[in-house]
């Protein structure tokens, strides 16, 4: 692939680590972002494990080269790639050596947008665990339809059009059809990512609707008709980490959305986000991020209007 600067020249490779949230895509209560959009220049650092997100993540290259790493291997990226992950698929993306591989990500909180559009996310999980298996950098050649779809999806989610909730939802489930019409013969999600998803879900969309409030994993457990230790055994396999640590992390990727989209303090947003207290919100958001919240909103004021 022909080298490019044309994305790469807008941003400094590492500005964006970890990925910035930029703007509020809807006026949900204390600024929760339905749609995250973020402009992120891939560091260029050895990559040692994959990680993962609770949300549908697309992206689009806009130049220099890079390589995504997932489970299946290794795939060279450029100017004009797209990628689409589900919840919990494990991947992580970088630059090569001496490259600024810039994407424009999209996450979607499907929970929240079936919300908006009054619609039931029940179909939406389902059809993402049992129908579709086309994920990844996508194939443009093979699969032309679905990389258009993500291309659309990118523009409105970027774009402060009227009725963009309504048209990201449309396109999200053509592009889920799609994948389905697309994935027969192939391994779903949902058996790729582990058969105890569907158990665990009661857990996962209870900690998304309570991250704010203290969260047991007796709790969890009763709501997915476990025992304490089985929930600790379930919830390792399936996410990689600790109920513990899997609600720490919800809880600062909320930090990070409340830093990036609205004036509250950061002790208001600790104690929005379920940490109740500065002390362990600075500690656990330095942990996953490296650095710490002040630094982040310094980052944002400087390079956040993308």
């Amino acid at each position: 692939m022909q080298k490019t600067r044309s994305g790469a020249d807008e941003i400094k490779r590492g500005v964006y680590e970890p990925s910035i949230w930029c703007g509020v895509d809807g006026e949900s209560e204390l600024g929760e972002v339905t749609v995250g959009c973020s402009l992120y220049c891939l560091p260029d650092r050895e990559i040692r494990t994959l990680h993962y997100h609770d949300t549908i993540e697309l992206g689009i290259c806009l130049g220099g080269n890079g390589e995504c790493h997932t489970a299946d291997g290794i795939t060279p990226v450029g100017e004009g790639s797209v990628e689409l992950f589900f919840p919990y698929e494990r991947h992580y993306s970088r630059s090569c050596i001496g490259e600024q591989c810039v994407w424009r990500f999209i996450q979607i909180d499907y929970y929240r947008l079936c919300g908006e559009n009054g619609m039931n996310d029940i179909g939406i999980s389902d059809m993402i665990e049992n129908a579709v298996g086309v994920s990844g950098i996508i194939d443009e050649q093979k699969y032309p339809e679905i990389a258009g779809l993500i291309r659309r999806i990118v523009d409105e989610a970027t774009n402060r059009r009227y009725g963009r909730f309504r048209i990201i939802m449309a396109l999200l489930t053509e592009l889920l059809v799609l994948n389905a019409r697309a994935s027969e013969g192939l391994p779903k999600i949902g058996q790729t990512l582990n058969p105890n998803m569907s158990r665990l879900r009661p857990a996962l969309v209870y900690i998304r609707k309570n991250y704010m409030n203290e969260i047991s994993v007796g709790t969890l457990a009763s709501l997915c008709c476990m025992s304490v230790s089985q929930m600790r055994v379930y919830f390792k396999e399936l996410t990689g980490d600790t109920p513990k640590a899997y609600i720490t992390m919800i809880r600062v990727n909320r930090a990070k959305e409340l830093i990036a989209t609205t004036k509250l303090s950061l002790l208001e947003i600790a104690m929005n986000t379920g940490f109740g207290d500065a002390s362990s919100f600075y500690r656990a958001f330095r942990s996953l991020t490296g650095v710490s919240p002040s630094e982040y909103r310094a980052g944002m004021m400087k390079y956040g209007k993308l």
